[in-house]
């Protein structure tokens, strides 16, 4: 869970970039009109004096014009979920990240169509925000020649038969993850089997599968690996989360259903 004093950051970051946006705002406003073939817009004094047609070379000011109305619905829906949040903390109170985002993202999910085509929102409504996540770009640990591996559902190549499962089931369960992406913890370089997205939460955590435990040399790393997390402050069961194996232990099927629990949608 996101603590107060984070989400009360973040308000307070979203609220400081409207503000910046709103101060340069047009007197006029917009008024978006919807032909059966066509959409046209027009400018308005808030006086509501007769309308101008704006063509689409006024892109430009079209643009200011309904990024200042979103933006004052922003404004509004941002300061109400601050006020919230920094009575929340003085009652020593706690609330999910899923709530703020969710009011947040009302003010841009109430503009039509066209409108949201022309506003860049503080907050992204949960669907944009993954399917960004899942298209950024990373930087992943390069494969090694002749080495076997397994195809996932997402179209991933594993290095073990229970990395596909972990891989798989959260395919399933349509949790975003990306396999082996690059992490630096305070300059030790690793590659966690899988970053995963909490959706709700809008948080990025990592899962080590570590499958050969009866290995003494590889149980050793494996808990070096381990300590290095926490002292970084990836906390196990939060932030950081692991699976094991052994020679005469399965991958624990319930175990990675109980790891994977908080992420579902």
């Amino acid at each position: 869970m996101v603590p107060m004093k984070d989400q009360i950051k973040i308000v307070k970051d979203r609220i400081a970039r409207a503000e910046r946006s709103y101060r340069n705002r047009p007197e006029e406003t917009l008024i978006v009109s919807n032909r059966k073939r066509s959409v046209q817009f027009y400018l308005q004094t808030e006086h509501g004096a007769k309308r101008t047609y704006l063509p689409k070379k006024e892109e430009k000011l079209i643009r200011r014009l309904a990024q200042s109305s979103y933006d004052k619905a922003f404004l509004l829906a941002a300061k109400s979920q601050l006020k919230m949040l920094e009575t929340l903390e003085k009652e020593k109170a706690e609330r999910s990240a899923e709530e703020m985002y969710r009011m947040l993202c009302i003010p841009f999910e109430k503009l039509s169509v066209t409108r949201k085509k022309l506003v860049k929102p503080y907050i992204l409504p949960t669907d944009d925000y993954i399917a960004e996540w899942e298209n950024q770009d990373y930087e992943q640990l390069t494969s090694r020649d002749g080495m076997a591996f397994f195809l996932t559902e997402k179209g991933d190549r594993v290095r073990s038969k229970s990395e596909k499962i972990i891989a798989d089931k959260l395919y399933r369960e349509g949790i975003p993850y990306r396999y082996e992406e690059k992490l630096n913890l305070k300059g030790v370089v690793v590659h966690p089997d899988f970053t995963i997205l909490n959706v709700r939460e809008r948080t990025t955590h990592y899962l080590e599968h570590f499958g050969m435990m009866s290995n003494p040399e590889y149980c050793r790393k494996a808990l070096i690996k381990i300590a290095t997390y926490e002292k970084c402050g990836y906390r196990m069961g939060r932030e950081f989360l692991c699976t094991f194996e052994s020679e005469d232990m399965s991958l624990d099927l319930k175990m990675l259903e109980r790891v994977i629990e908080d992420f579902r949608l």
